[in-house]
């Protein structure tokens, strides 16, 4: 059955029957049971709104049997300014009439279908025609909601409405730039550093307050830009199609559900929602994604998750288009349509702001069912709902990954900051003519700089230098709290406050911070203004006023939802009030919650605020309420620091994450009866830190370091963890470490870092001072690096014990600059470095004198550089080159050297090269002067195992091990199990090898005296005392 509203309001007509039919849903739920029983409910095709009392119409349809006008113009767009209407009844005032009818449904796409009359019933449908008529008028303006029985025309029409109004939206939160402070004029983007992982998400973290980074590192392997964010996509899918062969799912479903999904993490303040916005506009414009239609943007903040929403839709488009009238029947075309639309990507924002925990797991539910936001989240996340949209899901890295296995992407970007071009485009842009100057200053002030890779930290600093540049007085800069108390205070200073304004209700802006923050709210409202008694003038001076969405600075009305302007400057707040105004019995009950994840910010600020400049500046601060309990709450900090730092060495290991968050509040206090407190107790005399180091932890790591007592050596990664540094952070740490007295840097274990000739001539200065070891993995050094570095290497007073620069492309060149400091190495790696044959030539030739290992793994060096190393077999001890392209010819030069060695090699592994049959029979004439051979993939059949077999039943002393595995051995197996009593080790995977044959190998294996070989490949082995006879 057909159901046809026509819903047109009078603004003219104030008497009518109003307190007769006040309530619409009455007189329906009166017409449905006793003037038309014939007729259930569960046949009308198009059911009735669920929110009947107040009706919800926002859909301006086209009646060409009504000559009403319509609310906004053409037929199918949004009324604007659309209000719930009251339900006010009456008759217009010209007399016309219009009605609510209930007409019968018809089959086909024809409207006006003719129907009989007398028995009234439909010819098509032979349903009871409904003749009644229901007049509604309303005060307001015109709206008609009009089902038609053309239910894809319909959906068509309501779905391209939406579209337009989603895409509205995407435009404001694509173009609106959230500046922390007041600036002179708007910023343009500038560059973030993004980067990719490869590995992942696949770890899930305990909710603690600091998981370790060597757990976060599996998640990151490459932690500095090496993406495009036109590709992000494209990444998503590459990495759903490695991770469906890895578990053996089906590609096609797994890509489906995880190579649209896109987690992006990152610090306070770093940029993820500028990444989001970014992104946005690159849809928007058709240059990323082209093909969506639907770009729906949820800030996670602006949403109640406890909150029960009548379906998905209202979920999705409460947060975008909070002004959205729904009606069952819109909501349930919009949903089939939204289901399983490839065109469609949801932006998730700000998934650690949620205001409930997201760690538990919740069920599958309805798309169209009534569900609390939290599990309807979920549900998106899980891939229930929308399973084939475009999801980007951006949040806080400790966060993020407290987030359930399920619900998390598997695919996760990492936002780095700005680069340091970037800090100095956003300095230009903010500072102008200034900018040379503050450029100078934060050069000369590193632990302010190394703060500028976080946006929020960058804007602010910049923008506080440049006022300062501007008044008489010359402002030295303490910390980041520092800038921000400045910042406060000329903002206070302001015409925004100035001069009528009341500066001291800056305490119940930070009052309502705290709730806030330990609330996890962070939109405010009327009653959270009573709450602190903050007035309605300066709600609207301190806080950004929400309308559709749009954060602004404006005289509002005090009903309209307001938050902070940045979450880092809400969390500013709450710390000034903790640290001034809270008594310090209340303030003891947080301490969990200032070690917590949720409370790093707040404890980084409060600790700032033990700095004596920063309080007697912040102390100044107008306010109602009294500094309270300020020393025995430092206090309190002290002890909480000293109890953090005992936890960071156990059993002879670091807590890396663990010491740099107390480094962290060391360095942001820079209070001398702080870091005496923590720097006096016992430290061990060697400390390795690994993880990503930001410009922040240098820069805190350094400042603990230089306050260090006794002699103590730095490991800056393991030889299985390396260390990684952001932009400047390398420099700013051995910068740091220069002035330390009694620290040596002892290992040093990089993957892939930022590099500039600053960084490379301080990394020369400290390689030249001597090292135990040294990693430099993924690098990207110029010649002019490669170079540097390598002097570095030949000028240490000691023999480098191992040195690693697998992946950084050395090349021809570069090996020839690595030649001349190969003979101060002891063990070189040089894994996948794109060294040929001529620069294998430059590397033989540099060897003065033996090198214990020299790994060309993975280098094309062919059989070029087999003759040429050849000759200088007799200055390795270990020599591995897999796949380096080398054939017959060079496993021919291999053997006829070895076979004159003085001293036997310790292990030469030549696996993954096609040496054939042709080779192996050369290379054997050299394996009495070998102990381990790598001889997997070699290419060579039985007839090469037969030689093999023959040539291990000669040997005098038998191998310590030969992997002859993934070669087709077939009948060449009878000679092996003639031989083994040459080898104490035997790997015979993947050989091809018959039944019959490796049973003939197990009979001679039960022969052999005992210890027996190892042999792996051919299943368990038997056991017996009967020793062997060779025959």
């Amino acid at each position: 059955m057909l159901l046809q509203f026509t819903h047109n309001v009078n603004t003219e007509d104030k008497t009518g029957l109003s307190c007769f039919v006040k309530r619409f849903d009455l007189i329906l739920i009166f017409y449905f049971i006793f003037l038309e029983p014939k007729v259930p409910y569960s046949q009308i095709e198009h059911a009735l709104p669920s929110d009947i009392t107040e009706p919800k119409l926002p859909y301006s349809m086209n009646n060409e049997n009504s000559n009403q006008r319509h609310s906004s113009g053409s037929a199918g767009c949004m009324a604007q300014d659309v209000t719930q209407p009251k339900g006010v009844y009456g008759n217009n005032s010209s007399g016309a009439t219009h009605d609510v009818a209930l007409k019968p449904a018809v089959q086909g796409n024809n409207f006006h279908a003719r129907h009989n009359k007398g028995n009234e019933y439909s010819e098509s449908t032979h349903e009871p025609k409904i003749s009644r008529q229901i007049t509604i008028n309303t005060s307001g303006d015109t709206h008609i909601y009009t089902p038609t029985n053309d239910v894809k025309l319909e959906k068509q029409r309501i779905t391209k409405d939406l579209q337009r109004r989603l895409r509205e939206h995407a435009q404001v939160f694509a173009g609106h730039f959230k500046s922390p402070v007041e600036l002179q004029k708007a910023l343009e983007y500038v560059s973030l550093e993004v980067s990719t992982t490869f590995q992942r998400a696949s770890l899930d973290l305990k909710d603690s307050a600091h998981p370790s980074r060597k757990a976060l590192e599996k998640m990151f392997e490459r932690p500095h830009g090496d993406v495009v964010i036109d590709d992000l996509f494209k990444k998503a899918e590459e990495s759903a199609m490695r991770d469906a062969q890895r578990v053996g799912a089906a590609a096609p479903d797994y890509i489906k559900k995880h190579g649209h999904t896109v987690g992006v993490v990152g610090h306070p303040g770093i940029g993820k929602t500028t990444l989001s916005q970014i992104l946005t506009q690159k849809v928007l414009q058709g240059t990323m994604c082209p093909e969506v239609e639907h770009l729906i943007v949820i800030k996670i903040n602006s949403l109640d998750l406890k909150r029960k929403y009548n379906n998905a839709l209202e979920f999705l488009l409460t947060s975008c288009l909070p002004d959205f009238q729904h009606s069952q029947e819109a909501d349930r075309l919009l949903l089939e349509e939204l289901q399983n639309n490839p065109k469609v990507m949801i932006i998730i924002d700000g998934i650690d702001e949620a205001n409930v925990s997201l760690s538990a797991e919740v069920g599958n539910c309805n798309l169209y069912g009534r569900h609390t936001g939290e599990v309807i989240l979920k549900n998106i996340l899980q891939g229930n709902f929308f399973p084939f949209a475009y999801k980007v899901v951006v949040g806080r890295v400790r966060q993020f990954f407290q987030l359930p296995q399920n619900y998390r992407p598997k695919f996760v970007l990492e936002v780095n900051g700005f680069t340091l071009n970037s800090q100095k485009d956003i300095c230009y842009q903010i500072c102008g003519l200034q900018a040379a100057t503050v450029i100078q200053y934060l050069q000369e002030h590193p632990n302010i700089a190394s703060y500028c890779y976080v946006p929020v930290n960058c804007i602010i600093t910049m923008e506080t230098l440049r006022r300062s540049l501007l008044s008489s007085e010359q402002l030295h800069i303490q910390s980041t709290t520092h800038v921000f108390t400045i910042s406060f205070q000329t903002y206070l200073d302001s015409d925004h406050i100035q001069p009528s304004g009341d500066l001291q209700q800056s305490s119940y802006i930070a009052h309502l911070a705290w709730n806030g923050f330990i609330e996890k709210k962070y939109i405010f409202n009327s009653k959270d203004y009573g709450r602190v008694n903050l007035s309605e003038k300066s709600a609207n001076a301190f806080l950004g006023i929400r309308v559709d969405n749009k954060q602004i600075r404006s005289r509002h009305q005090l009903d309209s939802p307001s938050c902070f302007s940045h979450l880092t400057l809400q969390e500013y707040h709450a710390a000034r009030y903790a640290m001034l105004y809270m008594p310090v019995d209340e303030f003891k009950k947080h301490k969990e919650t200032f070690c917590s994840a949720h409370g790093i910010v707040v404890t980084q600020f409060m600790f700032g605020m033990c700095n004596g400049t920063v309080f007697d500046e912040v102390s100044q601060i107008p306010s109602y309420y009294q500094v309270t309990d300020y020393e025995a709450k430092k206090k309190i900090l002290i002890q909480m620091a000293m109890s953090n730092f005992q936890k960071v060495f156990v059993n002879d290991s670091v807590d890396t994450p663990k010491l740099l968050q107390v480094c962290g509040w060391l360095y942001e206090a820079n209070n001398p009866e702080i870091t005496s407190a923590v720097c006096s107790t016992s430290i061990p005399d060697s400390l390795n830190i690994s993880g990503l180091l930001l410009p922040s932890d240098a820069a805190s790591l350094a400042f603990f370091l230089q306050n260090l007592e006794g002699t103590h050596k730095l490991n800056l990664g393991t030889e299985f963890s390396n260390i990684r540094f952001g932009d400047n952070a390398l420099s700013t740490l051995l910068n740091g470490i220069k002035e330390c007295r009694n620290i040596k840097v002892s290992q040093f274990h990089a993957s892939k870092s930022p590099v500039t000739d600053t960084v490379v001539k301080d990394l020369h200065e400290c390689i030249a001072g001597g090292l135990d070891a040294l990693t430099l993995e993924l690098w990207e050094l110029s010649d002019d690096h490669l170079q540097c570095v390598t002097e570095a290497i030949t000028k240490s007073p000691n023999k480098i014990p191992a040195v690693n620069f697998s992946h950084t492309k050395i090349g021809e060149t570069g090996a020839k600059h690595f030649a001349k400091c190969i003979s101060n190495i002891e063990s070189a790696k040089l894994i996948g470095c794109d060294i040929n044959g001529a620069g294998a030539g430059y590397l033989a030739e540099g060897l003065r004198c033996p090198i214990s290992s020299l790994n060309l793994q993975d280098n094309p060096i062919g059989d070029l550089g087999a003759s040429q190393l050849a000759p200088h077999l007799d200055h390795f001890k270990e020599l591995l080159l897999e796949r380096c392209g080398i054939g017959p010819k060079g496993a021919e030069t291999f053997g006829d050297y070895a076979a004159n060695l003085q001293t036997p090699m310790e292990y030469f592994n030549i696996s993954c090269n096609k040496i054939q049959d042709e080779g192996l029979s050369k290379l054997l004439d050299g394996l009495s002067n070998m102990r381990k051979v790598g001889l997997w993939d070699c290419g060579f059949t039985e007839v090469g195992a037969t030689e093999l077999g023959e040539a291990l039943q000669k040997l005098s002393v038998p191998l310590e091990s030969i992997n002859i595995g993934a070669n087709k051995i077939g009948n060449g197996a009878t000679a092996l199990a003639h031989g083994l009593c040459g080898v104490r080790s035997l790997n015979l995977s993947q050989s091809n090898i018959p039944e019959h044959k490796i049973k003939f190998i197990k009979e001679k294996y039960q022969a052999l005296p005992s210890p027996k070989p190892k042999i792996e490949g051919i299943g368990s082995m038997p056991s017996s005392n009967t020793r062997c006879v060779m025959q």
